[in-house]
Parts: structure tokens; sequence; C-alpha cells
């Protein structure tokens, strides 16, 4: 085996031990190996960006012109980035997922435990849409390279599922960017291979003070445990 194929190799059992645990659940998003992954200036997206899936549920919808309030309303599910293995800048090719944990019949969470930015691990709703968020750093406190795509396709699944593929997912025609750019069919010979562009986002004056009220807010929400 040549030095150069270990990232095929890696990124193809990762792929194989998302469709293993689909038969507990699980939601994953692959690329294609050799994909242009590139920032709005066109330099190829380096070991600083990250890949994370997961959903804003159903009471916010993020668009290009309220970029100042995504972090505060993401629920991250599983995050791929080169320090893990999961993302590979110099093939363009990363592989996000992880187990869906079922809570009840149609609710559960990721096995990993990330946690949003007020410090809670969110929970997913069978047919919540799915996102992919690309970024330098969730942070609006400085001018940051976005790229944010959903799809129709991409819901999140039945906890329960033994399908192993409701919740495989794929960067293809159907991807829709709310921010960013995407060319499904960049290169067609000799494969077919896309171009993903993430965008430029400079944060809107006030959008840091804003971000820290929606944080406290949050906390103050927070049910207090009863003392025994």
């Amino acid at each position: 085996m040549t030095t150069s194929s270990c990232p095929f190799v890696l990124l193809g059992l990762l792929s194989s031990l998302f469709c293993l645990a689909a038969h507990a659940g699980s939601v994953s998003l692959t690329n294609t190996i050799g994909d242009t992954l590139v920032t709005s200036q066109g330099t190829a997206l380096d070991s600083l960006f990250k890949f994370e899936l997961g959903t804003f549920g159903n009471s916010f919808t993020p668009l290009a012109t309220n970029t100042d309030l995504w972090q505060a309303n993401w629920k991250p599910f599983a995050q791929a980035n080169e320090g893990a293995g999961t993302f590979n800048s110099a093939f363009g090719a990363f592989s996000v997922g992880d187990t869906f944990v079922a809570d009840t019949a149609t609710t559960g969470h990721s096995s990993l435990g990330l946690l949003d930015m007020f410090g809670n691990t969110p929970s997913f709703t069978q047919n919540d849409v799915a996102y992919l968020w690309v970024f330098d750093a969730q942070s609006l406190t400085s001018t940051r390279e976005w790229a944010l795509l959903t799809s129709s396709a991409w819901r999140f699944p039945d906890p329960n599922s033994i399908d192993p593929n409701a919740g495989s997912f794929s960067l293809t025609s159907g991807s829709t960017p709310v921010l960013g750019n995407f060319d499904p069919t960049f290169t067609t010979t000799p494969d077919v291979t896309s171009r993903l562009q993430t965008a430029s986002v400079v944060p809107e004056p006030g959008s840091v003070l804003l971000v820290a009220i929606a944080g406290l807010l949050a906390r103050f929400r927070r049910p207090h445990r009863q003392q025994a």
C-alpha cells in the first residue's frame, strides 16, 4: 500500500463504520474524494476548517441575512476535522457522522455528545432538517469563511431505524447552499466531482453583544434542579 492511498483507505473505513452503526440508528454525510473545496478567495480549505453536521430545529430558519444568529440556534450532531482524521484537506474529502442514540420513539442524541454554544447537549427529532456547516470558526468576532448547505433529502431518521441508509447523506445535485456556492458537476471526466466554496462573512455591528445576551437568556431559562 502506498502512502498516498492511506487517506482513501481511512475514509473508506470511516464510511463503513457509519454504515454498520446505522443498524443502531446513525446519521452521516460524506463527499467524493477529489472534490474541490475552496474559500471565497479560491484557496483550498486547510486544516483550520471543520465540517459540522447538525440542525437548527424547527424554530429557526438560517438565511444569508441572519448569520449573526446562527451560532445561538445551532444544534451540532457531529464534526469532521483534520485532527480527527475525518477531513483530508490534501484530497478534498471529509466524512462526518455518528451513532443516533434513541431517547424516545422519535427523538435521540449524538453518542459523541457535542455541546451547543450554551453548554447543552442537543437532542434531535425525527424529520428535523439536517445542515452541513463548513467554517474556519463559528463565532462572528471577526470576518469568517462559512458555507451552509442542506437538502430536502437530509432529514434526521427514526433513531430506532434498522435501515442502514436512512440517515446516510451525500453532497449531490440536490444539495442547496444557504450560504456559499456549490457546483455538483464541477468536473465530469474522469469522474464526477463537486466544487464547494465558502463565503466571506463579516460580523454586523452589535452581533457579538446579541449573541452574549442570547446566551444569558438561555441560561436563565434552564430549569433549576430541585434539591432532595
